[in-house]
């Protein structure tokens, strides 16, 4: 965990990111992977999951941004999402979400009152991620679901020849985007300390974020670790590329532990039952 003066830095730099990028950040194609056709079926699976298992009505997206995730999955009848960044927010409400202005590391609910929470794209953005989970217990329902996703799945190997292979393949072989987060170098910075367990935490994955929940008291009920949701949808690739990338990738993925390899992974854990 960073000190206090870095934990500032941080929310500082995820403020004034995003208030300034919130008019792209719908149509950055850097995003449009996290919530292509694949990706949004697997945040419905995963959402009406939660809904299914918790038995409730109260939904709470941390970190909305501009209401996207809240966008997709609608079969709430009470759903709350909140950010720090009021220009994301502003887009999120023209949409007819219903938002508040909040911080993370405390969540703006009552102890014991909604049943589901989300945090999609939201963890590595946080100085201390131990706090949320902290929060999300406490304002989670006996019974309730937690629902995070696409953090990077961060390792020591990951600088090794062998991943360094592997994610130019894969990137070799994913369209080009331009995007918000490298327009510029001071861009690019702004972007790294926003994503700050992204790139200054070489031990923020899976297994570290499971065993943070399970300190915070949650079950943890399923984990999976993938590649990005772009290439489970062969309609978002040039067809030839993806034919090539089943073709390389596949093989690599069955010989090696995808815990080691995969990029990205997501998290569904459980409040235990009074």
């Amino acid at each position: 965990m960073p000190d206090k003066t870095d934990s500032d830095a941080v929310l500082r730099a995820n403020l004034a990111f995003y208030n300034k990028h919130a008019s792209g950040y719908d149509t950055d194609p850097a995003i449009h992977h996290l919530l292509s056709h694949a990706g949004q079926s697997l945040i419905q699976e995963c959402v009406d999951f939660c809904r299914k298992e918790s038995k409730g009505a109260v939904w709470v997206d941390a970190g909305c941004g501009t209401g996207q995730v809240m966008s997709i999955a609608k079969n709430f009848p009470i759903t709350i999402g909140f950010d720090i960044s009021h220009s994301m927010l502003a887009i999120a409400h023209a949409k007819g979400h219903r938002v508040l202005l909040a911080d993370a590391s405390n969540i703006p609910v009552v102890s014991g009152s909604v049943d589901v929470i989300t945090a999609c794209a939201v963890l590595h953005h946080l100085p201390d991620p131990m706090q949320f989970l902290t929060e999300a217990f406490r304002a989670l329902k006996p019974g309730g679901m937690l629902f995070t996703d696409f953090d990077p799945n961060n390792r020591p190997s990951h600088g090794s020849l062998l991943f360094t292979y592997i994610r130019n393949i894969y990137r070799t072989l994913t369209p080009k985007r331009k995007s918000i987060h490298t327009i510029n170098r001071d861009t690019e910075k702004q972007s790294h300390l926003a994503d700050y367990q992204m790139y200054y935490n070489n031990f923020f994955n899976g297994e570290s974020v499971s065993e943070m929940a399970r300190k915070a008291g949650f079950e943890v009920v399923r984990i999976d670790y993938y590649f990005n949701k772009e290439g489970l949808d062969k309609r978002d690739l040039v067809p030839f590329n993806y034919l090539i990338r089943r073709v390389l990738m596949a093989p690599v993925t069955k010989m090696f532990d995808s815990r080691e390899i995969a990029p990205h992974f997501l998290l569904l854990a459980k409040k235990p039952p009074a």
